[in-house]
């Protein structure tokens, strides 16, 4: 079976694919690919941390995995309102399934989403050729494997 931390990333990729996003952004799960078209979003697993040790015999952990949506658009008229809608589009998109129960149809029994926050970065503030968000929630979830 796959690692938690995979299903989890594949499970918020597929939700956000499957979305009517904005721009019809270019979504994957890696931070190496150069993004086909713009908006791009990329789905990237920053941290998977031991919340708590459970004692029931077997192998059994309670872990809070670090999920960063980074969004990337390039230059077009209104680009900062653009990234804002985008983001909005997103954060609706995830807390319409915070638990990824439509695309994860087995996997880590996940039982608590917390919204950490959202950073933005314009490449220059007066005219910027670019922007970028980051989109940022700690999933919990408990590891039995």
């Amino acid at each position: 079976m796959a690692h938690p931390r995979k299903q989890i990333r594949a499970a918020v990729v597929a939700m956000l694919d499957a979305a009517t996003l904005t721009g019809t952004p270019d979504i994957s799960d890696t931070r190496i690919r150069p993004a086909a078209t713009y908006p791009a979003i990329m789905v990237q697993t920053v941290s998977d941390d031991l919340n708590e040790l459970l004692d029931l015999g077997d192998r059994a952990f309670i872990r809070d995995l670090g999920v960063e949506i980074h969004i990337h658009h390039q230059k077009i008229d209104g680009l900062a309102a653009a990234l804002d809608d985008l983001c909005r589009e997103i954060e609706d998109e995830v807390e319409g399934d915070p638990f990824l129960e439509a695309n994860m149809a087995s996997g880590p029994d996940i039982f608590r989403v917390q919204y950490q926050g959202t950073a933005l970065e314009f490449t220059d503030e007066v005219d910027p050729e670019s922007a970028r968000a980051v989109i940022t929630y700690l999933y919990t979830y408990r590891d039995d494997d």
